[in-house]
């Protein structure tokens, strides 16, 4: 299932997607550092689904391809795939990185039919 074309146009309207609601329980500002074809620095306030103000503390960093977190929020990447290839990084707080995996994998999972 496709949601977006890009990663710029998924963070233009993520508190309106389905997966922002999945990521909610997680809270707290996350940076997304994006590289390649439709990279940039999104920050996000998971708690909310809204853009975080600039030098907002953060509490989880994530860094992918671009096109590689369009994988994941899109189903066709798990994130223990993501991790195991090095494909998806993340820092922060243990528990919080636990949480955001653990609500990625149950909002992809149910993409997947049957």
């Amino acid at each position: 299932m496709t949601f977006t074309e890009t990663a710029p146009q998924f963070f233009a309207s993520f508190a309106h997607h389905p997966v922002a609601t999945a990521l909610r329980p997680v809270g707290g500002v996350t940076s997304f550092e994006l590289s390649g074809v439709g990279g940039g620095h999104f920050l996000v306030n998971l708690s909310t689904g809204a853009a975080a103000a600039p030098g907002s503390k953060l509490d989880l960093i994530v860094r992918a391809q671009a096109a590689d977190l369009m994988a994941l929020v899109e189903g066709r990447m798990s994130a223990a795939d993501g991790l195991t290839t090095q494909r998806l990084r993340m820092s922060g707080d243990a528990a919080r990185v636990a949480r955001f995996l653990d609500a990625l994998t149950r909002y992809a999972d149910a993409l997947r039919p049957g």
